[in-house]
């Protein structure tokens, strides 16, 4: 009874800190009562990290979240890998380089092949393709209608947060307003 008293008022000053002298003290104890201690300094240590993570402030949790996970980022996919340097330097050059995830996907034929298409959110919240207009429109025509290529691919891209985009749409969006992508900056 009188150890149940101390123990309770060792806890009320510093849970976690209690917890090491029962384990200690488990080593020592008859057989009968360790795994009772034991159990009982895991009890303290769990229910110590609970209190720890209720007494951070809501804003320290979402920084960290911010930090570790999708929250807020920007997937933005080229066609190759050497069209990503200069998307990154043409995004900032405007201004904007936080939280902007940058990767390839390997051409058209890279886009065609996955059949999950929610493959392209990994890590982030919402994507941007941005493809070469070579396979996707038809050039030589007036207005530069999309190739059946081109449609099948923004169809299976329909209903997810993924935009499908050549470097001209890319003006349009809210990622880059000010931006003026000429044909001299693709390679």
């Amino acid at each position: 009874m009188l150890v149940g008293l101390i123990t309770e008022a060792l806890v009320k000053i510093d849970r976690w800190r209690t917890a090491a002298p029962i384990r200690q003290q488990a080593d020592l104890a008859p057989q009968g009562w360790r795994a009772a201690q034991v159990a009982q300094a895991i009890e303290h240590e769990r229910t110590a990290k609970i209190e720890m993570a209720q007494r951070t402030p809501f804003d320290e949790v979402l920084k960290r979240l911010k930090g570790s996970t999708s929250i807020n980022r920007l997937k933005v996919l080229c066609e190759g890998q050497s069209d990503r340097p200069v998307l990154q330097s043409l995004v900032s050059q405007i201004g904007v380089t936080s939280d902007i995830i940058y990767d390839s996907i390997g051409g058209w034929g890279g886009l065609r092949a996955e059949s999950d298409p929610n493959i392209w959110l990994l890590g982030c919240k919402e994507a941007i393709i941005v493809m070469d207009g070579d396979e996707g429109r038809h050039l030589r025509r007036p207005g530069k209608p999309h190739t059946q290529l081109a449609k099948e691919e923004r169809k299976k891209l329909s209903g997810l947060p993924i935009e499908l985009s050549n470097p001209g749409t890319l003006r349009n969006r809210k990622l880059l307003p000010a931006a003026r992508i000429r044909k001299s900056h693709w390679p």
